[in-house]
């Protein structure tokens, strides 16, 4: 990110985005007291993250825009601005319907972060869950 040494180490300071799946990501950095220091400040300041992964260039690596990261208490996650638009592909949409919502059985448009299916708006009746179950 650029030529200061680092305040931990003494090393150049290094920090990127090491790997991204999902939602999820890990940073690398020269030292783990700098990585310690990163995520308990990003913990602590989720914009200040969202703005540190962007400026780490972690939507051009992804290809999606970065709305926010959230914390779940248990790690931060990415959350990816949401894309609405047509259906999704049919194979798609009933695998999400039958894990969510297994009695539905019209589709309109989807609502997701192009990494993963968010929402798909549906109507249906208990009877018809067989409908979208694959032959």
């Amino acid at each position: 990110m650029n030529a200061f040494p680092c305040l931990f180490c003494g090393e150049t300071e290094h920090v990127t985005v090491h790997e991204v799946w999902g939602h999820e990501w890990m940073l690398e950095t020269c030292c783990g007291d700098l990585h310690q220091h990163l995520t308990a400040e990003m913990s602590d300041d989720p914009a200040w993250a969202r703005d540190l992964l962007r400026a780490l260039e972690i939507e051009a690596l992804c290809g999606h825009e970065l709305r926010r990261v959230a914390d779940d208490d248990a790690s931060m996650l990415l959350d990816w601005q949401l894309r609405i638009g047509p259906g999704l592909g049919w194979g798609e949409t009933r695998e999400f319907i039958a894990r969510t919502m297994p009695t539905a059985h019209r589709l309109g448009s989807g609502a997701s972060t192009r990494r993963s299916t968010t929402a798909v708006p549906c109507s249906g009746w208990p009877s018809s869950a067989t409908r979208l179950r694959p032959a």
